[in-house]
């Protein structure tokens, strides 16, 4: 049961529930807790006898599950630990509702983790009525499904344009463009640390190299193109490297009015 009970809450804190509903989550852990309670009372009851060999093959592989999980369990529950130093900065995103689909400092719920200098960084989609960041209606290939596709992309910070692109086409799922990871961007220095905000729409972004920005400043709109697998957001920071040239720095960790944000978390307005 203890076994189980690991690889259920590795699955809750790991699993990308914005593809069922976000509201999904709760409801299947619910379930697994009163499952586990009924099956509980129900081996709590007259067993059956085992051979020897049924019982160590049982101790053995529920041993070898909680050794595994529980280490998996650790390194995962790491990432919601908000490194030394973070910076804070606004949302850039102010319209409806919207999930961190890779955030914090674990693998296991980053894909940036272990991504130099995107250890820090998050993706974020955006979620419609049902709580799904992709509407059931209409095929995964059209851009128009995805909840966050043609929203504003505002500026996270006071400061200066580094970088700015926007003549990428956007491309229809699956296809990704390997050789401009980045895709349509901007990168903005906000007191030395330059923020990256990526994958933005084609010929959305209405900012140029050398123009102050403020929180207020839209910079462009969510996108698709890029090294990207579905319309979202790409946020890091970085410090140290090449003025306006991206993934060439040090991370810099950073809060969103004030919380340190991983997978799942939806406190983006």
């Amino acid at each position: 049961m203890v076994g189980l009970s690991l690889i259920m809450a590795f699955f809750v804190l790991t699993f990308r529930w914005d593809l069922l509903g976000m509201w999904v989550r709760p409801v299947a852990s619910l379930l697994f807790v009163v499952c586990a309670w009924i099956g509980y009372k129900r081996v709590g009851g007259d067993a059956p006898a085992s051979s020897r060999l049924g019982m160590w093959s049982g101790i053995i592989v529920q041993a070898t599950l909680i050794v595994l999980f529980a280490g998996l369990m650790w390194r995962t529950t790491l990432g919601f630990e908000q490194p030394a130093g973070a910076m804070d900065v606004r949302s850039p995103l102010r319209d409806g509702a919207a999930v961190v689909l890779h955030g914090g400092s674990s693998p296991f719920m980053n894909a940036h983790a272990r991504v130099w200098p995107q250890n820090f960084a998050i993706d974020i989609v955006g979620l419609n009525g049902s709580k799904r960041s992709r509407s059931l209606s209409g095929s995964s290939s059209d851009l128009k499904t995805y909840e966050l596709f043609g929203q504003a992309v505002y500026s996270p910070c006071a400061g200066m344009i580094t970088a700015a692109s926007d003549g990428l086409e956007d491309l229809v799922p699956p296809a990704v463009d390997q050789a401009n990871p980045t895709g349509n961007h901007v990168m903005i220095d906000c007191d030395g640390v330059e923020f990256l905000l990526a994958h933005l729409q084609q010929f959305s972004v209405v900012v140029e190299i050398g123009d102050v920005v403020t929180t207020s400043s839209i910079v462009g709109r969510v996108g698709n193109t890029g090294n990207t697998s579905e319309p979202h957001l790409h946020m890091h920071a970085e410090r140290g490297g090449p003025i306006g040239t991206p993934l060439d720095g040090e991370p810099v960790p950073f809060t969103i009015d004030g919380k340190w944000l991983v997978r799942g978390s939806t406190a983006l307005r």
